[in-house]
């Protein structure tokens, strides 16, 4: 539902107003997220991709609950979903660039 509904505000916003970018969780890599603002702290990007490392590829969004540090508030952050077989999160911009 947040999905269509940030799809929608998507549709009404105007060019340029928003600079988003996907990330695919299971074939990004850390520095890639780093580099992102994501909202979430660093320390849990690392546990992030420690538990990839030891548990292999997110199969569906709720895995990523199982991320020790994982918060409700953290999960919702990053409002990770499934889009054509993988586990993405989106991204409003790079850290350190403004579309101003």
């Amino acid at each position: 539902m947040r999905h269509l509904l940030f799809c929608l505000l998507l549709l009404f916003m105007p060019a340029g107003a928003l600079a988003a970018v996907v990330v695919d969780l299971n074939s990004a890599t850390e520095e890639r997220l780093l580099d992102l603002q994501t909202g979430v702290s660093d320390e849990l990007i690392h546990s992030i991709f420690a538990y990839r490392d030891k548990h292999g590829p997110f199969q569906n969004p709720e895995d990523l609950r199982q991320v020790p540090g994982m918060d409700d508030e953290s999960f919702e952050q990053l409002f990770p979903f499934r889009l054509k077989g993988s586990i993405v999160i989106e991204v409003d911009e790079p850290k350190g660039i403004s579309p101003y």
